[in-house]
């Protein structure tokens, strides 16, 4: 009996592309496989089976024709339905994604993107894992057992870009030819990456290098230089949460003269002058911590600030306050002392004012206007007190304002109490004659 015409025809093609050697080797498209199992073809491939994993825990669906779990290193193509589509293959426990599709043409450390499905670790074990910038194996990143370090290759210029996110960027040294004459630590906006502060687009906030920090400049000439740009914008401040815990700026000099030195050059204080505010060395500070300020160009107005004391630093020479610009209120404990020694006046003259004066002055009571307190004060007419006795009256050049030395009537009082006491000892004196004239004129009537 002839075999069926089907089953010749399969044993024809088999023959044609299946050979099996005496080693028990298979070749499938070739008559001289090289292994156990050689399977050649010039447009066709291998379709592994597809199944439909639950998990890539599941043990039910891939089957086990001797029974039990599938064969540890089982391969199949999952189609995706329940988890990712991909070839696995069966470590004794779990279903292992072989390979992750590759769906973009960019170009990664390898040919395919290296997407990590869990938390992985990379152990140096004591070596360094470089990234070269060039085929002469200069390395652009470097990542010792350490440290993160980030290199140039010879020869080029440019910044070094640390990383950008959200358009701000960190950007470390600007040197050329990798000398060591301009290494900065900058942040900034808008940088785009290998491009730093070349790109035209990098808007620059702080810059460090070996000079200072510089916040709003790139170019810092001092060990902390702050540059605002806009109107009435404050550059600095100070806060504590609460009292007793005070916000300040500590001044303090380590040279060992007990001095230290402020300055803000050019500028305003509080747009009151165009002078600057700067500290000096305290002079005849008698080894006591102090700091003085001046305004910068006037050898004037310098005040200092010693322990337990506050001076001007010349004598006789500054003010404090002025007719339009005035204190409220002066705290002390004792009553002021006043300088009042005779070996520093002269033209010394007895005072022609008194009692006639005092006589001539209203004595009244007020309110200021722009006190919202409504306070009663005491006190004189400074325009009356101008025409009696106008050296302890003051004029405001730029406002004409008046003011009085209160503690200069006590001269004035002083000798209008001793016009008044002459005249009241002229009267005792006349009450005595008159009171001996009459003691007479009885006794001449009795007798």
């Amino acid at each position: 009996m002839k075999p069926p015409i089907t089953l010749l025809k399969i044993s024809f093609l088999l023959s044609l592309f299946l050979t099996l050697t005496t080693n028990a080797q298979v070749g499938i498209g070739t008559t001289d496989p090289e292994g156990i199992l050689d399977i050649q073809s010039s447009n066709a491939g291998i379709v592994i089976p597809r199944v439909e994993l639950l998990s890539t825990i599941d043990l039910l669906s891939v089957t086990n024709l001797k029974g039990g779990s599938p064969v540890k290193g089982t391969i199949v193509y999952d189609l995706g339905t329940y988890i990712t589509e991909g070839f696995y293959y069966f470590d004794g426990l779990t279903w292992q994604n072989m390979v992750t599709p590759n769906t973009d043409t960019d170009t990664f450390l390898a040919t395919t993107d290296q997407i990590l499905t869990g938390n992985r670790n990379v152990n140096l074990a004591a070596f360094n894992l470089n990234f070269d910038v060039s085929d002469l194996g200069t390395n652009g990143l470097k990542i010792d057992t350490d440290y993160l370090e980030l290199c140039r290759d010879a020869g080029n210029t440019g910044d070094g870009l640390i990383g950008t996110r959200g358009g701000l960027a960190f950007i470390l040294d600007s040197n050329d030819n990798n000398s060591n004459d301009n290494e900065y630590f900058s942040w900034g906006e808008d940088g785009n990456p290998g491009q730093g502060t070349g790109d035209s687009g990098y808007n620059e906030y702080m810059r460090l290098d070996g000079t200072g920090l510089g916040i709003g400049t790139s170019s810092p000439d001092m060990k902390l230089h702050v540059v605002e740009t806009t109107s009435n914008i404050n550059v600095a401040k100070f806060e504590s949460p609460e009292f007793p815990m005070f916000a300040g700026f500590i001044i303090e000099d380590t040279g060992g003269s007990n001095t230290a030195r402020f300055a803000i050059t050019p500028g305003n204080i509080a747009n009151n002058s165009s002078g600057a505010l700067s500290g000096v060395p305290a002079g005849n500070a008698n080894g006591r911590n102090s700091v003085t300020f001046d305004v910068e160009g006037s050898i004037y107005d310098i005040y200092t600030f010693m322990e337990g004391t506050i001076r001007p630093g010349f004598d006789n020479l500054t003010s404090l306050g002025a007719p339009n610009h005035r204190f409220t209120d002066l705290f002390l404990v004792n009553a002021p002392t006043v300088t009042s020694d005779v070996r520093l006046k002269e033209n010394i003259t007895a005072t022609n004012y008194g009692l006639e004066t005092v006589m001539q002055i209203d004595a009244v009571s007020y309110e200021l206007i722009d006190d919202e307190t409504n306070r009663v004060h005491l006190g004189f007419k400074a325009q009356q007190i101008q025409e009696l006795i106008p050296e302890i009256v003051t004029e405001a050049p730029e406002t004409g304002r008046l003011g009085m030395a209160y503690t200069e009537m006590i001269p004035v009082l002083t000798k209008a109490i001793q016009d008044l006491n002459k005249k009241l000892d002229k009267l005792i004196e006349e009450n005595e004659s008159l009171k001996a004239e009459n003691t007479a004129l009885l006794s001449e009537v009795r007798d």
